[in-house]
Formats: C-alpha cells, sequence, structure tokens
C-alpha cells in the first residue's frame, strides 16, 4: 500500500495572525480616519452649499442657449417665461382667472412654482400663417434644483423692463396649450429674436453691456394647500435674508449669450431684513405716548425705515402679555432696513420692554 504525503511550505502557509488587524492597529487607524474627516468636513460641506447655486445656473444657461438656437432655426422670437411672485392682494383678478387657477391642473401646480419656474413661449410656430400667431408654450414648465429661487424684486424688475422697451409687449394668454381662455397675462422674460438677440431689455445705462438674471440659494414656501392637494391663491414665501452668496448670469444685449458672472459675496450685517414683533407686555401698549408702537413709528422715522402702522391689529392681549392671535402670521412692522441697524432696533424697544422679542428676517 502507497502512502502519499503533502509535504506543506511553512513560510509560506497564511497565518491568523497575519491576516487580521490587531485592536491596537484598528485604534490608530479609526484614529486617522476621524481627523481626516475634521479637516474634510467643513470642505465638503461649501461644496455642498455651492452646488445648489451652480446646478441652477448651469440650467439657465443650457435653457437660454436652447431657446436662443429655437429663435435662429424656427425664425421667429421665443421667450423665457418665467412665473413671478403673486401680489398678497388677488382681488384685482378677475373671477374668470380665479376659476382658471383653482380648476386648471397645471395653472394651480404653477401656483406652486412661483419664483423657480419658467418655460418658453412663441408667438409664431412653424407652419403658421403670416398675421395668425398660434402663441404657444414651446417647453414644458422647467423648475429650479431644489434649494435655488429667482428673486421677487428682480423679476419685478425685468417686468417693468419689458414694458420698457420699444419693441411690443409679450402677453401670453394662458399657462397650457389646452386651456380654453385668453387672459393676456404680463409675465417677467427674456426673449431673444431671429438672429439670436436679446429682447424685452434695453440697456439700462449706455455702457451696460447686457441682462443680469440672478440666482439665489434659499428654499421658497408655496401657498397652502387644500384637502385634496391643490394650491390656495396667494404668493409663495421666500427667504427674507438672501445667501452669503448668489450667481449671477449676464446675457449680452447684441449676441444673446449667457454668461457666469462673478459670485458676489453679501456681508451679513449688511443684508436687508424685515423686523416681526413676537410678543410684548401689555404695560409697553397701554403706555400711551411711551408705548410700544410709538416707540417703533418713532424709530422708523428717524432710520428712514418702513413702518406697517396696522401691526397691531394681528395680535390680542393674554394674560398682560399681547401676542399673536391663532392663524395669524406675524405682520412686518419694520421694513427696509439692514441687519445691523435691526439689532439696534431691538436695544431700542428693549428701553420701553425689556421682554419685548423681535423676529428678524
Amino acid at each position: 500500500m502507497n502512502y502519499h504525503s503533502t509535504s506543506v511550505n511553512k513560510k509560506l502557509a497564511p497565518s491568523r495572525e497575519r491576516r487580521a488587524f490587531t485592536l491596537v492597529e484598528m485604534v490608530v487607524v479609526l484614529a486617522i480616519a476621524i481627523a481626516l474627516m475634521s479637516v474634510m468636513l467643513p470642505a465638503l460641506k461649501g461644496l455642498r452649499g455651492d452646488k445648489y447655486s451652480l446646478s441652477a445656473t448651469t440650467q439657465l444657461i443650457a435653457d437660454f442657449n436652447n431657446a436662443r438656437l429655437a429663435a435662429i432655426n424656427g425664425g421667429s422670437p421665443v421667450y423665457v417665461v418665467f412665473m413671478p411672485k403673486f401680489l398678497p392682494n388677488t382681488d384685482a383678478m378677475s373671477d374668470a382667472e380665479k376659476t382658471y387657477f383653482q380648476k386648471n391642473k397645471l395653472a394651480n401646480q404653477q401656483l406652486g412654482g412661483q419664483l423657480i419656474s419658467y418655460a418658453f413661449f412663441a408667438e409664431y410656430a412653424l407652419g403658421d400663417n403670416l398675421g395668425q400667431p398660434s402663441r404657444r408654450w414651446v417647453s414644458d414648465w422647467k423648475y429650479l434644483p431644489e434649494g435655488t429661487y429667482l428673486p421677487s424684486e428682480m423679476l419685478r424688475k425685468l417686468k417693468q423692463a419689458n414694458v420698457n422697451t420699444p419693441e411690443p409687449l409679450l402677453l401670453v394668454p394662458h399657462l397650457s396649450n389646452d386651456a380654453k381662455v385668453n387672459f393676456n397675462w404680463h409675465l417677467p422674460y427674456i426673449g431673444f429674436d431671429s438672429r439670436g438677440r436679446l429682447l424685452g431689455v434695453k440697456p439700462a445705462t449706455p455702457d451696460s453691456v447686457g441682462a443680469v438674471i440672478r440666482v439665489v440659494e434659499g428654499g421658497i414656501l408655496p401657498p397652502e394647500k387644500r384637502a385634496d392637494g391643490t394650491y390656495l391663491m396667494g404668493p409663495s414665501d421666500e427667504p427674507v435674508r438672501e445667501a452669503k452668496v448668489q450667481n449671477s448670469i449676464l446675457i449680452n444685449y447684441l449676441t444673446g449669450r449667457p454668461n457666469t458672472m462673478v459670485v458676489t459675496p453679501i456681508p451679513p450685517a449688511m443684508k436687508v431684513v424685515t423686523v416681526k414683533v413676537i410678543f410684548f407686555s401689555n404695560r409697553a401698549w397701554e403706555g400711551g405716548g411711551e408705548g410700544m408702537a410709538k416707540a417703533i413709528s418713532d424709530w422708523a422715522g428717524i432710520n428712514n425705515a418702513q413702518y406697517n402702522e396696522n401691526w397691531g391689529a394681528f395680535y390680542r392681549n393674554n394674560n398682560d402679555r399681547w401676542e399673536l392671535r391663532p392663524g395669524v402670521r406675524a405682520p412686518v412692522v419694520v421694513s427696509g432696513i439692514k441687519a445691523n441697524l435691526a439689532g439696534k432696533l431691538l436695544v431700542h424697544l428693549q428701553k420701553t420692554d425689556p421682554s419685548v422679542d423681535l423676529l428678524i428676517e
């Protein structure tokens, strides 16, 4: 009987001691990893913050170029139309317009698209007869990446610039091509003619190079919703404090080409803010000439601030303290001031009522 034996080279055989980590080695590796993370996390956080505005800027530049190219290829103007912020008072709207926003699914959806959505519109499309424009949307409504928006003040100025241009004002009949309405709305827009040149705005000064579209980081709070998920008529709320950085897109007047401008830092102390009063003591309200209302009004007058004299109607007396009525949002009391000045207002009011609480946004 033959027996076969296999020799094993002990130097080549793996050992458990060489395959595993010791406890000391694991502790050292974890310590190094924690040290690296503490160094890298601030940089990663900053990169994540910049990503929002960068994505929005890249998207807008691409869509401006797409609209410009569509105008050149189609031989007729194409407009990028923005959904602005609705005015708080919708009484100026007709009953038909209100019904449209309440009943039309896409129109109602655009109530939640205020300051964050836009679409391409063309008065003439391929196949239209001269003098018989189809006036159609040539794209779906597009939305900026989450965490970015277009400032309402910028869109308001753009809307006014549309009025001041020599070319006829663009009026859109509806918000979707399937709507059987014809309202002739003026929404703020940037247009491109058949040669790719800019429409809808004109140089503000003789040395102006182009129109500027700003993208700001921050979240938009849409109007309230009904039980069925549809939006109520009303404006979206935008952050009162703008982000520390904002990206700007410069669209050349002559060529219509968009380019990214340098990101502009905004010092926090120089941000324009609003001031709301959360609560204050009954003694301060009933103080007559030295009361809270007069204290704020006098301060606003001295500092050239905007003062809302009707803010007291939103409050009620509760156990000798004045607080907001149930279901009511805090009204803006003072606006149009810088953040550093708002801090001085708080110090000034605490002389009248040490318990006063302000909300500075």
